[in-house]
């Protein structure tokens, strides 16, 4: 069965609050340890400046520009 917790390994990085639609897709969920999704859940600014979380915020932002691109179409 696994153990109940397991919802910890996935991470969003977009929100879903705020990327209602990207929710669901798989380039915005990454998997990390249940400390890793603590720090970037709650203090992504103690890991931008560390080098292995670079992939993280460089996917994330290329994913914010998409999302606004496809809004921005979806709107005209």
């Amino acid at each position: 069965k696994g153990h109940k917790m397991w919802h910890w390994a996935f991470s969003h990085l977009l929100p879903k609050g705020l990327y209602p639609s990207a929710k669901f897709d798989k380039e915005n969920i990454v998997l990390m340890t249940w400390a890793q999704h603590q720090l970037w859940e709650f203090h992504p600014h103690k890991l931008r400046e560390k080098e292995e979380w670079r992939w993280v915020f460089e996917k994330r932002e290329r994913l914010k520009k998409e999302y606004h691109e496809i809004m921005a179409l979806g709107r005209q």
